[in-house]
């Protein structure tokens, strides 16, 4: 209704869409909105698979590259704050802690690929939010059920992620369904962390396979484990890797020029 209304006293009205959900009156704010900005080719194809107008642009999620950099001293600092030793293998997975995030199946897609490896550590960053209050408690049940509690911490939200992302090292993201384009990947991106993410939504057009990342089929368990695999018997590979998606986030994820491309969008609109 407040769009309707803006649209009726001529107020330009930029349209910012950053999920994969059809929103309701999607008609009316498609006709109503001066311009439409989508996260993600996904978005775009997706939520608006039929309409071909010149209002909608795509700006894909952008990262401070001066904050999220790899760096010695961060990872030293990174590691002490997560509890681990040298010998530690540390698997990151970052984000809202919720179904659709795939934590519970990234933990029990490798629970006993974990037991043959007690060095290894699996690192949860995040919390529950809005609804799925209760999921971080389901969550620790399953860890205590899959018998991997010493394997698995759980830190809750944190400050200086960028610490984190230099401390462990690979970074999973195993999102079971509807991510237009996360944040999360291409931060651990930016700090040349190897990444290992889900092929759906907007992750392709984050990570080129085998190049700067690697993908695999979402809620694959054989395939999650090949890519693991892949990054633990080859380290050089992962570094290989790491170092190609810096310079693919410094390229097209850099938070100045995303800006910049918003900024563009708004003069469009103003000057018509």
């Amino acid at each position: 209704n407040n769009l309707v209304l803006l649209a009726d006293l001529k107020t330009p009205v930029i349209w910012n869409v950053r999920d994969l959900s059809r929103p309701r009156l999607r008609r009316t704010l498609i006709n109503n909105a001066a311009k439409i900005v989508c996260v993600s080719k996904a978005v775009n194809e997706l939520i608006f698979d039929e309409d071909n107008s010149d209002k909608f642009v795509i700006i894909h999620n952008g990262v401070d590259i001066t904050e999220f950099r790899p760096d010695p001293e961060l990872r030293k600092r990174g590691r002490i704050r997560m509890g681990l030793s040298e010998d530690n293998l540390a698997i990151g997975l970052f984000g809202r802690l919720t179904p659709l995030k795939g934590q519970a199946f990234f933990l029990k897609a490798s629970a006993s690929y974990l037991k043959e490896r007690p060095n290894f550590k699996i690192i949860i960053v995040g919390e529950s939010l809005f609804e799925k209050s209760d999921y971080r408690p389901f969550l620790e049940k399953l860890v205590l059920e899959l018998r991997i509690t010493s394997q698995v911490i759980f830190m809750g939200q944190q400050p200086d992620i960028a610490e984190l992302l230099n401390g462990i090292d690979i970074y999973a993201h195993p999102t079971t369904t509807k991510d237009a384009f996360p944040r999360a990947t291409i931060e651990a991106m930016a700090t040349a962390t190897p990444t290992l993410a889900a092929d759906l939504g907007g992750i392709p057009e984050q990570i080129n396979h085998g190049e700067d990342g690697l993908l695999f089929t979402p809620n694959d368990p054989e395939s999650l484990l090949e890519g693991l695999q892949s990054l633990v018997d080859d380290p050089l590979f992962g570094e290989k890797l790491g170092s190609k998606a810096r310079n693919r986030v410094k390229m097209d994820f850099n938070v100045l020029e995303k800006t910049r491309e918003m900024e563009r969008v708004y003069q469009e609109v103003m000057v018509r």
